[in-house]
């Protein structure tokens, strides 16, 4: 289990209009469309709060 936590790699995506910055942590490098996936998901769920401006948002993904 730890080493799979170790093995985390950190995607980066930032959005310009709102310069939000997403870091998504996967067990590999994800296309940039696995990485808009992730990123629908999280904004999809209604738990999550709404990005503000100039933010950084860590979400640890399954891929």
């Amino acid at each position: 289990m730890e080493d799979q936590q170790k093995q985390k790699v950190e995607n980066i995506m930032r959005d310009t209009r709102k310069n939000v910055r997403y870091i998504i942590l996967a067990s590999r490098k994800l296309t940039r469309n696995e990485m808009l996936q992730v990123i629908r998901l999280f904004n999809y769920d209604p738990q999550n709060l709404k990005a503000k401006p100039n933010s950084t948002i860590v979400i640890e993904s399954d891929f």
